[in-house]
């Protein structure tokens, strides 16, 4: 195998494109742990192509579907849930439902996010990527705490069904959690 010194020359004489020499380069620099090469300006290329197999894009997130594995477990939920919540005693303390969904546009983060407020006392938290096309965005909801039934679950798990369809938007998940924590008193009170 070629040292780098020598790829770095035919690079130079241009008998090696950048994302050749880079490929070339890139398994002893990573032996190696750091590159050693006198590279000035007109080698930003090979540079630039170094850090791209290095650090390749990740692939785009997976297609949203509405019909997801979540959604179409909702008829069961009450069943599913109501026996792990007994089986731990949360139906003795106020507890929290919690779902998320999705979201692949600004669109569908505000179409969820305007749906959920004016249907229900739900806090609504919406976290949106930099770009959709490296990952997708998040609405999570949440109940007021309460002492939970089988039938509060099983109006939550009809009220979720209920939402409209959303385009590239998918629920993801759905929980129960200890109400959060009341948030300090400004004086610190004693």
């Amino acid at each position: 195998m070629p040292d780098q010194e020598e790829i770095l020359a035919r690079y130079r004489t241009g008998d090696l494109s950048a994302e050749d020499a880079a490929a070339l380069i890139l398994p002893s620099l990573k032996e190696a742990g750091e590159l050693t090469l006198n590279i000035g300006p007109n080698e930003m290329p090979l540079l630039d192509a170094l850090q791209r197999l290095a650090n390749p894009a990740p692939p785009p997130p997976p297609t949203l579907t509405w019909e997801s594995q979540p959604w179409l477990a909702l008829g069961r939920l009450a069943d599913d849930f109501w026996g792990q919540i007994q089986a731990r005693g949360l139906d003795q303390v106020p507890q929290c439902l919690n779902y998320v969904f999705l979201v692949g546009s600004h669109t569908a983060a505000a179409s969820l996010e305007e749906w959920i407020g004016t249907r229900s006392d739900h806090v609504v938290t919406v976290s949106l990527p930099e770009s959709f096309e490296v990952a997708h965005g998040r609405v999570f909801g949440r109940t007021a705490p309460r002492l939970l039934s089988w039938n509060d679950l099983a109006e939550w798990a009809a009220w979720l069904a209920s939402i409209p369809p959303v385009p590239n938007a998918s629920l993801d998940g759905l929980g129960v959690s200890a109400p959060p924590a009341a948030p300090a008193s400004p004086g610190g009170g004693t």
